[in-house]
């Protein structure tokens, strides 16, 4: 299991954070999903690599997340 964080543009209140979070865990199948509002980031373990996670995200960002914008990917 590898954990990775990233940041994300566009989170405004506890709404933003429970979407994310949903999507993470039922559509990406993510586990230990924190959203950090203050800090604008995202942190989550998965069995992916990271080239397969980058390829999850960039369609969930296209497909659900429009409103939002990750970058700096990082495996921790």
């Amino acid at each position: 299991m590898q954990k990775y964080s990233i940041d994300i543009k566009g989170i405004h209140c506890t709404g933003c954070i429970n979407l994310i979070k949903l999507i993470f865990e039922d559509d990406l199948s993510f586990t230990e999903v924190v959203v950090d509002s203050e800090r604008n980031q995202a942190t989550f373990k998965t069995q992916d690599k990271v080239e397969d996670v980058t390829k999850e995200l960039n369609t969930i960002f296209k497909k659900d997340l429009v409103e939002y914008k990750y970058f700096n990917l990082t495996q921790i």
